[in-house]
């Protein structure tokens, strides 16, 4: 991502231990403009051009002051990334569904199929008081995840979880607002 102005890329490779082993990874800072580094093209994504490159790199050589979080340690740099960028995820999911459930409870109380609102259907507001409680709790794992990151102790697991309840409640929020806007 970002090639077409980036500077320096990350190359991950196995530089030791056995395949399938996490520990012999290492990451490297290398130059894009070091001889043996080709952008052969942008790839597209959701039909639509993007910054994101397809890159070879052929007999690039770098200096040792080149590796990034020791010799061996690569997947720990990139698994910092990808537990950051969960969390990312996990609160935009969480906005997203706060954001949908707003818009169902202002839709519910617009709405007047049998001459009063949605909203002062006890069947929606069941479906509105569990959908407040869900969200709720989503926000708890994303707090969570992300003191837990601040502090340096975030695990892989319960960044993935903050992730997987936020989208699948995002997913559910998008659902029950459709049905209620009919």
């Amino acid at each position: 991502t970002g090639m077409h102005v980036a500077k320096s890329c990350l190359v991950f490779a196995r530089t030791g231990g056995a395949p399938g082993e996490a520990r012999g990874i290492t990451c490297f800072i290398v130059p894009t403009h070091a001889e043996g580094v080709k952008v052969e093209e942008f790839l597209w994504t959701f039909n639509m051009p993007s910054d994101h490159a397809r890159v070879s790199l052929t007999d690039v050589r770098v200096p040792d002051s080149a590796i990034f979080g020791g010799e061996g340690r690569g997947l720990a740099v990139i698994q910092h990334f990808f537990n950051e960028n969960r969390i990312r995820q996990a609160a935009s999911s969480l906005g997203a569904a706060q954001y949908c459930v707003d818009e169902a409870v202002r839709h519910a109380g617009e709405r007047k199929p049998f001459g009063k609102p949605l909203a002062a259907m006890q069947n929606t507001q069941f479906k509105m008081a569990e959908l407040r409680a869900e969200l709720d709790i989503a926000q708890c794992f994303v707090d969570q995840a992300a003191l837990a990151f601040n502090a340096g102790t975030l695990s892989a697991e319960d960044a993935a979880a903050a992730k997987l309840k936020t989208s699948e409640l995002q997913q559910r929020v998008a659902d029950e607002g459709l049905q209620l806007h009919g």
